[in-house]
């Protein structure tokens, strides 16, 4: 009879294990080592140099070279002392691939043609042909390529135009790039940091989806919409910067990032999409803004860092399993506009004690509240018409729950004949007496 009840916590457990790769890179090319990061941060610390010898960290790239432009990077040491260096400009790359577009004036980056340089520039004119974009696969497994810089002609950056190319290390986007296309830097693994400027309008789905080697991501002002997977996979990933004007952040936009512990959700968002921040397991604290409206299905699963969390009173749907798996969470506030404590929503949460639902509540599904092992207050609403099966199984230290309603009206409450199954409740304890179970 169980089956029927664990279609959804099955579905998400299936899928944290069961990752969609819709594409392989299956080569013979190891990513080299690389030492540089992109850093976006600020230095705080004042240097204290007596009696101390420097032990510096990587070098981090605080800006990347063009084809005109030096680029810098910084070290830092313990105590705050940094030691700087410029970046070689990017020599303009001759060799490549092109074809002329239709309006006969501009041209297309093809391929890499003959060009033999690790370090690719690309010029903005070729042949008398301004580059304005750069096509779907050109670079697509080109191993030998580390750096790479795109010119302010540039426009279009197309699907899978980096796709596998596992040495790529250092990228410059210019300003003149309004989109980025789907998986245009996927498997990427050697890239540390990207910067992705305020002209791009549109980041396609898996973008940089696997680049298991990026640190830190900064999105300037522009992008609306964080798409599907775009940046699952990224391991190493530890800050990202949202701007404002991102309304929704797209299904496992950021899931498997084990190591995200900096991310900050702008005003602006109202989506938050099925599995968006599955296994970010570093995560120790998130706020969800007031504007959010709906959660997806397994949106935080197995956040198990997470200890805490508010659901404004703008969300009125929260998915399956939306916290399933928040080992460490002990307090929960549920918005006060949802109409349905959904399957799984808060299961396995070991160390939750206590959960108040709101007036307005009346549906608890299925499981809702399964291997809460440590949960030992529930206030349940009048409100509620509903309640699933297996709702409080293996959640043994709840006794008893707080109804704030009649008898009566608990009375008429339409439950599943296994609604209680194995679990500890005793009694139910009504604004006008006790119901013994």
């Amino acid at each position: 009879m169980k089956k029927l009840f664990k279609n959804v916590f099955l579905w998400c457990l299936s899928a944290s294990f069961c990752m969609i790769f819709l594409t392989s890179c299956h080569n013979n090319e190891t990513p080299e080592n690389t030492s540089d990061t992109f850093y976006t941060g600020e230095i705080n610390q004042k240097p204290n140099t007596e009696n101390h010898t420097h032990t510096f960290g990587k070098w981090m790239v605080t800006r990347a070279a063009s084809c005109s432009v030096v680029g810098e990077e910084i070290r830092i040491c313990e105590c705050g002392e940094k030691e700087t260096r410029e970046l070689p400009i990017v020599k303009e790359s001759s060799g490549l691939a092109y074809t002329v577009n239709a309006d006969g004036i501009s041209c297309t980056i093809a391929g890499i043609g003959t060009c033999k340089d690790m370090e690719v520039g690309i010029p903005s004119v070729l042949d008398g042909y301004t580059v304005t974009a750069i096509a779907n696969s050109a670079f697509e497994r080109y191993g030998n390529l580390k750096k790479v810089v795109i010119p302010d002609t540039v426009t279009t950056i197309g699907e899978r135009a980096f796709f596998c190319c596992v040495n790529l290390a250092s990228v410059y986007i210019s300003e003149s790039v309004t989109s980025i296309g789907q998986r245009a830097f996927l498997n990427c693994s050697n890239l540390t940091g990207v910067v992705i400027p305020e002209s791009v309008t549109i980041l396609g789905d898996y973008a940089f989806y696997d680049c298991n080697n990026l640190i830190n991501v900064a999105i300037s002002e522009g992008i609306t919409a964080i798409g599907e997977y775009t940046f699952s996979n990224c391991d190493n990933l530890e800050t990202v910067s949202l701007p404002n004007g991102i309304t929704s952040i797209g299904n496992s936009a950021f899931s498997y990032c084990m190591n995200l512990k900096n991310i900050s959700l702008p005003d602006t968002v109202i989506t938050i999409g099925d599995e968006a921040f599955l296994d970010c397991n570093s995560l120790t604290s998130f706020v969800i803004p007031d504007q959010v409206t709906t959660i997806g299905i397994c949106a935080f699963f197995r956040c198990n860092q997470l200890t805490s969390i508010v659901i404004p009173d703008s969300v009125t749907s929260v998915g399956g399993a939306a916290f399933s798996y928040c080992e460490n969470l002990t307090d929960i506030v549920i918005s006060k506009n949802i109409k349905t404590i959904s399957a799984n929503m808060i299961s396995d949460c070991y160390n939750l004690t206590s959960v108040i639902i709101p007036d307005g509540v009346t549906h608890i599904d299925d499981l809702a509240f399964i291997n809460c092992n440590k949960l030992e207050r529930l206030v349940v609403p009048n409100s509620i018409t509903w309640i699933g099966g297996c709702v409080f199984e293996n959640s043994n230290n709840l006794t008893d729950i707080e109804f704030r309603g009649t008898m009566a009206q608990w009375e008429a409450i339409e439950k599943y004949e296994e609604w209680n199954n194995s679990c500890s409740i005793k009694k139910i304890i009504c604004t006008d007496g006790t119901i013994n179970l």
